[in-house]
């Protein structure tokens, strides 16, 4: 049984030897004392690598702001302290408040009283008239007072019950059980009631994503799913696994990416707020001819060749490379990251190497190319 032919490359060229006897005419080019490599066939992954943030999941997380204008009285937390729903965790100075309920509610009680006046205004004016001492003028004029003393004594009711509300919102109270993770405002600061001015930031640290930037290429082979390989560089030694949640369906214009969101399936991990990481993707793997990258060489332009050792001939193929990896692994537990390139195409017409480059030092990035012997 024979066995499959061997094809090797030469990958370093070693020195320039004379060909024949001392008598060869100098013109004439010796043979090249070359060291080949034999090619093989290796399965190759294509991963998508991403840097990302943790963050909390959508709806868990909360930037409190008060509701209402005013100065902060007291901060009931610090960065690190667990909350639960409806714990008070600041106060705005609630004098002012209280003051402005007061004057309201004066100014409900004078509406009512108009109100109750321009009501018995009119009946005794309706009364006249069915007597004829009144006339129809008369009637309209008691009904439009009447109608705008109650529209006020309505808008007295609603001033009270807004001024009764913003006594209550002088308490700033957790909406969700979590850890303040940031304290924006201190004591006798200023706020102006409007998301513009927060106090603190709440965020439940048992509900973690990481959302990752990733570039066009990237988001159409993306899919929800699928698994993910994190490393943190904070986190030496560790790595997660994860899987996508969420990739969006959109790239801002701005920065010309779209966000993935994944989630760690450790139970029990928790990483720091804002930690950066980095996201490895698999989105495909098959087998590839594959060569050290010391046996590609240019050709000229933009193409690109490798040295095909044939007995004691060496022959050039002209190539197109595919996925190479030009950085070291990190570690041994998992294959190196790889980025897709175009499928290697059929070697052109070969012809003799004369020479090739010089270059001792080991492959460090392995290059995909379908090449044959000529």
């Amino acid at each position: 049984m024979t066995s499959p032919p061997r094809i090797t490359f030469a990958a370093v060229a070693l020195l320039v030897a004379s060909c024949g006897s001392s008598s060869a005419d100098e013109g004439e080019p010796g043979p090249v004392r070359v060291t080949c490599t034999a090619a093989r066939m290796t399965p190759v992954r294509d991963v998508r690598s991403m840097r990302g943030t943790v963050v909390a999941a959508p709806g868990h997380d909360a930037i409190l702001s008060p509701q209402v204008v005013g100065r902060v009285e007291s901060i009931a937390v610090r960065e690190g302290d667990a909350v639960h729903v409806g714990d008070v965790v600041a106060r705005i100075e609630r004098q002012p408040l209280a003051d402005a309920l007061v004057q309201s509610q004066s100014t409900l009680h004078q509406a009512e009283t108009a109100a109750h006046f321009a009501d018995v205004r009119l009946t005794r004016v309706t009364d006249l008239a069915s007597r004829g001492i009144n006339s129809q003028r008369d009637i309209d004029d008691a009904t439009q007072a009447r109608d705008d003393a109650l529209a006020q004594l309505a808008s007295a009711r609603a001033e009270v019950s807004v001024s009764r509300r913003n006594v209550g919102r002088a308490e700033l109270r957790s909406p969700i059980d979590g850890v303040v993770i940031r304290v924006m405002r201190r004591a006798g600061e200023l706020v102006d009631g409007t998301p513009a001015t927060p106090v603190l930031e709440i965020a439940d640290p048992e509900a973690l994503e990481l959302v990752a930037s990733a570039a066009p290429e990237d988001l159409v082979v993306l899919h929800s799913g699928a698994p993910a390989h994190v490393h943190f560089e904070a986190l030496p030694g560790r790595d997660f696994t994860g899987h996508i949640v969420a990739v969006t369906p959109a790239v801002d214009p701005a920065t010309g990416v779209g966000s993935v969101r994944l989630v760690l399936d450790e139970a029990g991990t928790d990483p720091p707020f804002g930690l950066f990481g980095q996201v490895e993707v698999e989105v495909a793997a098959h087998s590839a001819l594959v060569v050290p990258e010391t046996a590609v060489r240019g050709g000229g332009g933009t193409r690109l060749e490798v040295v095909v050792c044939n007995g004691a001939t060496a022959t050039v193929h002209e190539v197109e490379l595919g996925i190479s990896d030009p950085r070291p692994r990190r570690d041994h537990a998992r294959p190196p990251r790889r980025r897709p390139a175009s499928s290697a195409t059929t070697p052109s017409a070969s012809r003799t190497a004369p020479r090739s480059s010089h270059t001792d030092e080991p492959a460090t990035a392995a290059r995909r190319a379908r090449a044959s012997a000529g």
